[in-house]
C-alpha cells in the first residue's frame, strides 16, 4: 500500500509527463483495438448477410470448380436442368440464377455510372418468388420488369443518380449497349441493406439472352419439400448430372461466402494492423525513453529511498507500479478511443464507396486481450530495463552530484549498434544475393530490416554529438547566442539527443523504406509499359487495371461489340483484344495464376512480350506463352508440355511455344482466344489496343475513336502516356496512404520529442534560472529551445530516412524483376519528409519552451 501511495504521489507531481507518456500508449491501444473492433464487427455483419442470402436455399446446383471466382467465369448449367430438378422427389422449388459483372447503367446525361470501390452487375429477376433475394421497392410506382424492353435498378443507385421511373436509359451489357424503360427500383434482402453492387435487373428470359447469350444459368438454387432429406436429394441430383456438376448444401454455401468475406476482411485488417504495429513500436520507444530519462532524473530520490531502508526489489517495484498505472490508464482510455476509431474506419470505408452493411460494435475476447497486452504489457516491459538499472545503483553513488544510472559509453553504443545493424545488413544481403524464391525472401528481408533499425537506434548516441554540432552549425552562424546554446545543448548529452530523436527516426525509417519500395514498383511498371506497349491507343475501363491487387475491386470489362466496331473503322489499321482473369488457371505447382487471352500469333505487334526463347509465329490453339520466371519455377522450357486446370475442373495440356519477360500487360500465362473461349467463356474484353492508319493525326484519331465508342461511355481512350499514368494510380493511392501514415507517425513523434524536451527542461531548471538571471530574455529562451528541438528532429529525420532508404533499396533490388526491376529513390519526397521533420520538431518544442519561460527565476536557481 505504501508503494502504491508513493507511486501515486510521484505521478501527481509530474502530471504533464504522466499525460504525455500515457498518450503515446493510448494511441497504440486505440489503433489496434479500433482495427480489431471494426473488422470483427464487419465480419459478423457480413456473416449475417451470408445467412440471409442463403437462408432460402436448401441446396445449390452448379458447375464443379476449384479454380478462380465461383461467381465469375465458371461454366454455366443448362436451363433445361431446372425442369429435371423440379420433377425429382423431395424438391419443392428451384430457381435459376443469371448474373454478369461489368453491366453498366448509363444516366440521362449519357454518363456511365462510377462503381467506386464496388462492382456493377446485371441480374435476372428470379422466376420463383420464394427463392428470390431481390424485391420491388415499395414506393407505389415501382414494379418488376417484364419483357425485353424493361429493366429495374437498385433504389440506392437509382435515387443517387437521378434515374426516373418511366424514362428510358441505356445499359451496357456483354452483348452491347441497349436502351430500356426503367419500370422500378429494387432492393436486396431488405430496403435498408446496402451492398457494394450497382444492380440492374431484367426478367429472367431477357437476362439470359443479354448476359449469357441464352447459354444457361450460373447456378440453380433449390428448396426441399417438407420432410425431405438433403443427403438423399443431393445423391439423386449427383447421379443425374454427373461429375462436372456439384450439389452444395445451404451451410456449405454460407461457409464459402463467409470464407470469401473473411479473406477480404483479413487483407484490410492486416494492412491496418501493420500501421498500428508501427505506431505501437514508436509508442514503446517513447515509453522506454521516458522511463529511462525519468529514472536518471530521480536517481538521488531513489538513493534516498535506499538510505531510508528500501530494498533493491522495492526500488524496482516503485517503477513497476508507476508503469502499471500508466498502462491501466492507457488501456482504459485507448479502449474507449478504439471504439471511436472503429466507427471512423467504418465511416471511411463507406465514404470511399464500399457500401458496407451496418457494422455492429463487437468487442471480442481477443480484442480485450490485445488492449491489455499492448496497454499494460508493453508499458511494463519497456519500464523493466530502466527499473532494473535503477535498482543496481548503490545509495552512495546515487547521492553523488553527477550520478547516472548507466553512464554513457560511446564505444559500447557503437560496437553493439554496429553489430546488430551489421547482422541485419548481412541478412538483407543474403536475400539480395542468394536467389531465394519470393516466398522465402520475406524472412531475411524483414528480419534484416528490423535488426538494421534496432542497430541504428542503439548506435545513434555514439554519433549524436558530432551530428548535432554539424547540424547546429547553421543555427550557430545565423542566430548567434541562441543558435550556439541550442547547438551545444543538443551536443552535450548524446544519449538524450538520440533518445529524443528515436521516435521520429523509427517512424521515418519505416515510411522511407515503404516509399522507396512503392516508388520502385511504380518506376518498374512505367518502364515496362514504355518498353512493351507498341500500340498508339489503348481502350479500357476506368484506370485500366488488368489484375487484382490490394486496392483493386475488379478487372474492368466491356462488350466485344466495341472492339469489333473499332476494327471496322477506316482510321484504324489494326485492333487487338485482351482478356484477363486474375486466378484463371491452376499450374502444376498448385498455384492459381493470372491468365491472359489474345490472338497469340499476332498480339506482339501491339504489345511486345519480350520473348527470350522460342517464337509466336503460327502459334494458336493448344499453345501457351509462359513468363520466364514461372518457367524457371516449374522447370519447363520451350517444347515442353504444360498441364493447366481451368474453372469447372476443365484440364488441358498445352505446348510451350515461347518464354517471355513482359509483366505489365499480359502476365505469366498467355493462351489463344480459341482456347479462352473453350475453357474460360465470357463475352467481354478487358483491354483493346489500337494502331492507327498512317496519315491520321493524334487529335483526329482520338476524336474518331471516342465518337465510335459513344455507346460505351464507361470505356476510355488513352494514349500510351495516359495509360501508364492510369496504371500507376493504384501505386499512387498506396503512397498517399503511406503519407497519411507519415502524418500519424509525426504526430506521435511530436509527443515523444515534446515529452523528452519537457524532461530536459526539468533537468535544466537551475541552468535556465541562471541564464535568465544574467539577462536572457524570454524570446531568447523560446528561440534556444525551438532551435535545439529542430536540430534534434533533423538529426532523427536524417538517420531515419537514410536507414529506410538503404533497407528499401536492398529490399527492392532483392525482389524478382517481375515485381521490381528498377530501384528508384524519390529524393524530392525524402527532402520534403526532412523538412516536415524540422517543422514537427519546432511544434514539439512549443510546450516545453512555454514551461521554461514560466519558471520563477529565484525558484529555478534554488532548484536541486
Amino acid at each position: 500500500m505504501t508503494l502504491l501511495r508513493y507511486s501515486l504521489r510521484s505521478i501527481a507531481g509530474v502530471k504533464v509527463r504522466f499525460a504525455l507518456t500515457t498518450l503515446a500508449v493510448v494511441i497504440g491501444v486505440a489503433l489496434t483495438t479500433g482495427v480489431l473492433i471494426s473488422t470483427d464487427g464487419l465480419r459478423a455483419s457480413l456473416n449475417d448477410l451470408s445467412g440471409q442470402i442463403y437462408e432460402k436455399y436448401d441446396f445449390t446446383v452448379r458447375a464443379a470448380s476449384d479454380v478462380g471466382d465461383r461467381n465469375e467465369g465458371v461454366p454455366l448449367v443448362p436451363v433445361s436442368l431446372s425442369e429435371e430438378l423440379m420433377s425429382m422427389d423431395g424438391v419443392e422449388a428451384v430457381a435459376g440464377l443469371a448474373q454478369e459483372f461489368n453491366v453498366v447503367a448509363i444516366d440521362g446525361e449519357g454518363n456511365a455510372l462510377d462503381p467506386g470501390v464496388g462492382r456493377q452487375i446485371g441480374y435476372g429477376w428470379p422466376e420463383v418468388e420464394s427463392l428470390s433475394t431481390i424485391y420491388v421497392y415499395d414506393d407505389g410506382i415501382s414494379r418488376q420488369p417484364v419483357g425485353p424492353d424493361e429493366f429495374a435498378i437498385d433504389h440506392y443507385t437509382g435515387r443517387e443518380n437521378n434515374f426516373v421511373i418511366g424514362q428510358r436509359y441505356k445499359v451496357a451489357t456483354p452483348g452491347g449497349t441497349g436502351e430500356y424503360e426503367l419500370v422500378g427500383y429494387l432492393y436486396f434482402l431488405d430496403p435498408e441493406t446496402r451492398v457494394a453492387l450497382q444492380t440492374v435487373s431484367w426478367d429472367m428470359p431477357t437476362a439470359l439472352e443479354l448476359l449469357h447469350d441464352g447459354g444457361g444459368y450460373d447456378h440453380i438454387h433449390g428448396k426441399l419439400s417438407p420432410g425431405a432429406s438433403y443427403e438423399e436429394v443431393a445423391a439423386a441430383i449427383s447421379a443425374l448430372v454427373g461429375p462436372d456438376i456439384e450439389v452444395v448444401s445451404q451451410q456449405d454455401n454460407i461457409d464459402e461466402s463467409n470464407a470469401e468475406f473473411a479473406g477480404n476482411i483479413d487483407r484490410i485488417q492486416n494492412l491496418l494492423l501493420a500501421f498500428a504495429v508501427i505506431v505501437l513500436i514508436i509508442s514503446a520507444f517513447i515509453t522506454y525513453n521516458t522511463f529511462t530519462l525519468v529514472m536518471g532524473q530521480r536517481i538521488r530520490e531513489l538513493g534516498l529511498l535506499r538510505v531510508l531502508g528500501a530494498e533493491r526489489r522495492q526500488v524496482a517495484q516503485v517503477v513497476a507500479v508507476e508503469a502499471l498505472i500508466v498502462g491501466i490508464v492507457a488501456t482504459i482510455a485507448g479502449f474507449g478511443l478504439g471504439i471511436l476509431v472503429a466507427l471512423g474506419i467504418a465511416g471511411a470505408l463507406n465514404s470511399a464507396g464500399a457500401h458496407l452493411p451496418a457494422i455492429d460494435i463487437i468487442i471480442g475476447g481477443w480484442t480485450v486481450a490485445a488492449a491489455v497486452i499492448i496497454g499494460i504489457g508493453v508499458t511494463m516491459v519497456t519500464a523493466i530495463w530502466p527499473a532494473m538499472r535503477a535498482r543496481r545503483v548503490t545509495p552512495m553513488v546515487a547521492l553523488a552530484d553527477e550520478a547516472e544510472i548507466d553512464p554513457f559509453n560511446k564505444r559500447r553504443a557503437l560496437v553493439i549498434g554496429s553489430a546488430a545493424g551489421g547482422v541485419g545488413l548481412i541478412l538483407m544481403l543474403i536475400g539480395l544475393l542468394a536467389g531465394l524464391p519470393t516466398s522465402q525472401l520475406l524472412l531475411p528481408l524483414g528480419l534484416g530490416a528490423l535488426l538494421m533499425l534496432l542497430g541504428v537506434n542503439i548506435a545513434t548516441p555514439g554519433i549524436a554529438r558530432s551530428m548535432s554540432l554539424f547540424l547546429g552549425w547553421p543555427a550557430d552562424r545565423l542566430f548567434t547566442i541562441n543558435g550556439r546554446l541550442a547547438r551545444l545543448n543538443a551536443a552535450r548529452n548524446p544519449r538524450r539527443t538520440a533518445t529524443t530523436a528515436s521516435a521520429l527516426m523509427i517512424g521515418l525509417a519505416m515510411v522511407s523504406l515503404v516509399t522507396v519500395l512503392g516508388t520502385s514498383l511504380k518506376q518498374t511498371l512505367t518502364s515496362q509499359l514504355e518498353g512493351s506497349v507498341e500500340a498508339d491507343w489503348l481502350v479500357c475501363v476506368n484506370e485500366c487495371n488488368t489484375d487484382l491487387s490490394t486496392f483493386s475491386t475488379a478487372v474492368g470489362a466491356f462488350s466485344q461489340e466495341a472492339t469489333l466496331q473499332m476494327s471496322e473503322m477506316p482510321e484504324v489499321e489494326s485492333v487487338m483484344a485482351f482478356r484477363f482473369r486474375p486466378d484463371g488457371a491452376l499450374a502444376p505447382d498448385g498455384e492459381q495464376r493470372r491468365l491472359t487471352g489474345t490472338d497469340l500469333d499476332s498480339f506482339s505487334l501491339h504489345v511486345d512480350p519480350g520473348v527470350v526463347s522460342g517464337n509466336l509465329e503460327g502459334a494458336g490453339s493448344g499453345d501457351v506463352l509462359v513468363h520466364k520466371d514461372l518457367a524457371d519455377d516449374l522447370d519447363i522450357a520451350v517444347g515442353d508440355q504444360l498441364l493447366l486446370e481451368f474453372p469447372g475442373e476443365q484440364t488441358s495440356t498445352f505446348d510451350v511455344v515461347a518464354l517471355h519477360t513482359e509483366d505489365s500487360v499480359v502476365g505469366p500465362l498467355v493462351v489463344d482466344f480459341s482456347d479462352w473461349d473453350q475453357f474460360m467463356g465470357g463475352t467481354q474484353d478487358n483491354l483493346a489496343t489500337v494502331i492507327i492508319a498512317s496519315g491520321i493525326d493524334t487529335d483526329q484519331a482520338r476524336s474518331s475513336l471516342e465518337s465510335e465508342l459513344a455507346d460505351y461511355p464507361q470505356v476510355v481512350v488513352k494514349d500510351q502516356a495516359e495509360y501508364r499514368e492510369g496504371r500507376a494510380t493504384e501505386i499512387n493511392t498506396f503512397l498517399v496512404i503511406i503519407n497519411v501514415f507519415l502524418i500519424l507517425a509525426l504526430l506521435i513523434a511530436v509527443v515523444g520529442i515534446s515529452n523528452t524536451m519537457a524532461l530536459s527542461i526539468f533537468e535544466r531548471t537551475r541552468e535556465l534560472g541562471l541564464v535568465r538571471a544574467i539577462g536572457m530574455a524570454k524570446r531568447q529562451t523560446w528561440g534556444t529551445i525551438f532551435l535545439e528541438s529542430i536540430i534534434v528532429a533533423v538529426f532523427g529525420g536524417i538517420v531515419g530516412i537514410a536507414t529506410g532508404v538503404v533497407a528499401g533499396a536492398i529490399a527492392a533490388a532483392a525482389l524478382p524483376d517481375s515485381v521490381i526491376s528498377t530501384v528508384s529513390v524519390p529524393w524530392l519526397t525524402l527532402v520534403i519528409y526532412l523538412v516536415v521533420s524540422a517543422v514537427a520538431g519546432m511544434l514539439a518544442a512549443f510546450f516545453p519552451a512555454r514551461r521554461a519561460n514560466r519558471l520563477n527565476v529565484l525558484e529555478a536557481i534554488a532548484h536541486q
